[in-house]
């Protein structure tokens, strides 16, 4: 990815994306007075599961040049709409739950069960559009060994994701259980 300006240049056209999509959605989304919280510190470990998984995938690229994808353009190319796709998944996500999205696990006042948009087949849509995003990362790299920066982002989105139906479940009650039979975490009719 380096070495090719075109590449490089959509890579990082993608990461201010991310990165400001990100702090404009992080501004937005404060919970509202009343709001119960449930965090536990769930925010805290996924900023910095992801940060860490993107920080091991950069370093293995630049450290194990030996494991870099066979020179393509294709790859790297890959990874950027992956960024870009996982992105934008993301944000019709938060767009879809609407005044419910919030960076920090909270029950709001009145909160209602949201089954439209992606929230249809999963239950936790946002997180899989960051997992992709950081995936295209990974891939953006073009070094095998890069992809093992997905392992930490989805080890905090696993804890993040537990947190947040441990919460759901005590807010909605009912609702939330059998939302939650019908349907998926991250990946539609398989986890």
């Amino acid at each position: 990815m380096a070495t090719d300006p075109l590449i490089g240049g959509l890579f990082w056209a993608a990461v201010a994306f991310w990165l400001v999509a990100e702090w404009v959605f992080g501004v937005r989304s404060r919970p509202p007075a009343g709001a119960a919280l449930r965090d536990r510190g769930s925010r805290i470990v996924v900023v910095a599961s992801v940060g860490i998984g993107v920080a091991l995938a950069a370093n293995l690229a630049f450290a194990v040049p030996e494991a870099a994808i066979a020179p393509s353009r294709l790859v790297p190319l890959a990874g950027v709409a992956l960024m870009v796709a996982g992105e934008g998944f993301r944000l019709y996500a938060i767009r879809s739950l609407g005044r419910y999205f919030t960076f920090v696990v909270a029950l709001h006042p009145g909160q209602h069960l949201v089954e439209s948009g992606p929230y249809r087949l999963i239950r936790h849509p946002s997180y899989t559009g960051s997992l992709v995003t950081v995936l295209g990362i990974c891939l953006a790299m073009a070094n095998w060994l890069s992809l093992v920066g997905v392992i930490p982002a989805a080890l905090g989105y696993g804890y993040r994701i537990r947190v947040e139906e441990r919460a759901l479940v005590e807010g909605l009650g009912e609702a939330y259980r059998a939302y939650r039979r019908r349907t998926k975490r991250i990946i539609p009719y398989i986890v």
